[in-house]
């Protein structure tokens, strides 16, 4: 995971310490924000210096590996820079880096808050998904692929929930759930009883989450699409109508209007 540490460098990382002025504890990276703004403005003056080179004829290993370097950087401090991400979709295309390990990236990327709500990353995703798994990326953006098996689906469950406890109300972590789970109902292994289990799970996960986060409209909208899948198929164990839920709910927080919009 990776996390912009407020302030400055002094009260997170000792001098002495050897990722200094970065703090790394068990896998996890801490970027002091004022560190990595003046990183920012370093590396987005380096990147679109390179990127008119690169433009020019074709990129040299050195030139894709400062690419790879500088988009990092400028995505970790605006993770809206449509450009950068654009370059990274060549350096895949091209090659220059495995499609796996951005998709590794992407997860990082999106365990930081600042990170887990735009709307871009999660589309970059997507994207990835699509090449990791041989989809061609000519396709609509918008067409469910039926190549991205069930274990897959299930990290990107895992990946859209640790959003969703970033950033409340994460509109776009919940949409990309909804991509899983037609994706997976998709697969020819769909009727796998294992895999029936994944989408089980997550709508239960589902219900105990709106249950502690009954603000969530999201949440709400993305269960109620959910059950309609779900009970277009055979009766599920432990299934629980959002209707019931619902007034479940409205009986201990009747002044709630996200739940009244959730019942109606």
């Amino acid at each position: 995971s990776i996390e912009i540490l407020p302030g400055e460098i002094d009260g997170w990382v000792l001098e002495s310490t050897p990722t200094h002025p970065f703090l790394f504890t068990e896998g996890n990276l801490g970027v002091p924000q004022k560190v990595l703004y003046k990183a920012y403005i370093a590396a987005v003056r380096a990147y679109f210096g390179l990127r008119n080179e690169s433009l020019q004829s074709a990129p040299s290993p050195q030139q894709c590996n400062l690419l790879d370097r500088l988009t990092r950087v400028v995505l970790l401090a605006n993770p809206a820079h449509q450009t950068a991400l654009n370059s990274r979709k060549k350096l895949v295309q091209n090659k220059a880096i495995d499609p796996h390990w951005e998709l590794n990236l992407s997860t990082s990327l999106l365990s930081c808050r600042e990170c887990a709500k735009e709307s871009i990353l999660w589309h970059h995703r997507r994207w990835l998904l699509r090449v990791t798994h041989g989809v061609p990326t000519t396709v609509d953006a918008d067409s469910i692929p039926e190549a991205i098996p069930p274990d897959a689906l299930e990290a990107e469950f895992a990946c859209a929930s640790t959003a969703c406890h970033l950033y409340p109300r994460n509109y776009h972590a919940w949409v990309h759930r909804r991509f899983c789970v037609k994706a997976l109902l998709a697969s020819p292994q769909s009727e796998i009883p294992s895999n029936s289990g994944v989408l089980t799970k997550e709508y239960q996960r589902t219900l105990k989450w709106i249950e502690s986060h009954i603000s969530d409209y999201s949440a709400m909208n993305y269960a109620i699409n959910f059950e309609k899948i779900l009970s277009s198929g055979k009766p599920t164990e432990g299934y629980l109508p959002t209707k019931e839920h619902a007034a479940s709910l409205l009986r201990s927080y009747p002044d709630h209007e996200s739940l009244w919009m959730y019942l109606r």
